[in-house]
């Protein structure tokens, strides 16, 4: 059996010429989803809503003839026949646990396929930043980037060293697992213990965060308590009220912090 022409057989009938559409995205004049919008925002109340951002921003249909087509019943369509779904790291500037970019395309794009055939398709990162090609599951890319990057001790004191920006650069990263987990996979219950242990239970790490960027310390801890309220995270309930705890005398260090730059 011919699965290539079988596939396009089937789709012709149901979308006549359109079916031979291969290259979707956002409409003209665009470049990113709203995907990544309700993650920072936490306003998605299910990972179907995060299907949904992805299919309404990549449904438009490119051509040699026409291009900038609404083809969104044609764009799942023809996700429902993906088996693999493939990421090319081109630098070693970033893992893919460095960027929001990286959980909105590969990791929409898996999650929309995923929805689309019923089940998770297979998913691979190509390493193509050195002279051999290396070829690895998503699964272990996201591991290496966790494991050096946002965990990693020292990685995160060489952020410390930038101050208020190294700080907020931290809290992205604890954000963008959210955003992986939700999409990909991948992010295991010890990451995010992990990351609560090395970033807001280190006293002079935390310490240091407060002083450089108050917001960035919240933002870490609202997201870690976001992963436990999603089901991302099986965290015990004294590390939950240890990061509440937390959190509200960072609430305190804020207003009062705003009240005294108002003149209050």
């Amino acid at each position: 059996l011919n699965y290539i022409k079988a596939n396009v057989m089937e789709a012709s009938k149901e979308y006549g010429e359109e079916s031979l559409f291969r290259i979707f995205g956002p409409p003209e004049g665009q470049y990113a989803t709203s995907l990544t919008s309700l993650i920072e925002n936490s306003e998605w109340k299910s990972e179907a809503d995060l299907i949904q951002a992805y299919l309404e921003s990549m449904k438009f249909a490119y051509g040699e003839k026409n291009r900038n087509i609404n083809a969104k019943e044609l764009f799942n369509f023809m996700l429902s026949h993906v088996d693999i779904v493939a990421q090319i790291r081109d630098t070693v500037e970033y893992e893919i646990t460095d960027l929001d970019h990286y959980y909105e395309f590969l990791g929409g794009l898996t999650k929309t396929v995923e929805n689309a055939r019923g089940s998770k398709p297979l998913v691979l990162v190509a390493d193509t930043t050195r002279e051999k090609i290396k070829v690895e599951n998503a699964e272990d890319a996201v591991k290496r980037g966790v494991i050096t990057r946002t965990i990693n001790p020292k990685w995160l004191d060489s952020m410390l060293n930038h101050g208020y920006s190294g700080a907020m650069k931290i809290a992205d990263r604890v954000e963008y697992m959210l955003g992986l987990a939700a999409t990909l996979g991948g992010i295991q219950d010890w990451m995010w213990n992990k990351a609560a242990e090395n970033i807001v239970f280190n006293k002079e790490r935390s310490e240091k965060i407060k002083r450089e960027n108050p917001w960035a310390l919240r933002k870490v801890i609202s997201r870690l308590l976001e992963a436990e309220k999603r089901g991302y995270w099986k965290a015990d309930k004294e590390t939950i009220r240890k990061l509440e705890e937390e959190y509200l005398q960072l609430e305190d260090i804020l207003e009062e912090n705003i009240y005294v730059k108002g003149g209050g």
